[in-house]
């Protein structure tokens, strides 16, 4: 970084590499916060806690590690594997229950 700061607008490069890394990570805090719009412009109706299951699903994919040399999520460890993977979110394309979003039962209006 130092090498880039001396060069001619090296300084301001990197400030602006701040500010854009600041943009990107209020963004992902947002997107955490109020849900993640996808490309169609839906917004996540439901999360759920998967934490429980990840064992189960780590076990899964070592089953298939012959199909695949290098499988990065087997390399990472159950634990970890636990913590990235433990949280699912499901969007609600089309509304044929008129539920309120969020939604906090995933069965909502289909019982």
């Amino acid at each position: 970084m130092s090498t880039i700061g001396e060069q001619s607008f090296g300084r301001v490069l990197l400030w602006a590499l701040v500010v854009g890394l600041a943009a990107m990570a209020l963004w992902r805090l947002s997107e955490a916060v109020f849900g993640q719009v996808t490309e169609g412009g839906d917004t996540w109706t439901w999360r759920l806690g998967s934490l429980g299951f990840s064992g189960q699903r780590f076990d899964e994919l070592a089953a298939h590690a012959s199909q695949g040399e290098n499988i990065f999520f087997l390399k990472m460890g159950k634990e970890r594997f636990g913590e990235l993977m433990g949280m699912e979110t499901f969007v609600r394309v089309k509304d044929a229950t008129g539920a309120a979003v969020p939604e906090n039962d995933l069965f909502a209006g289909l019982r």
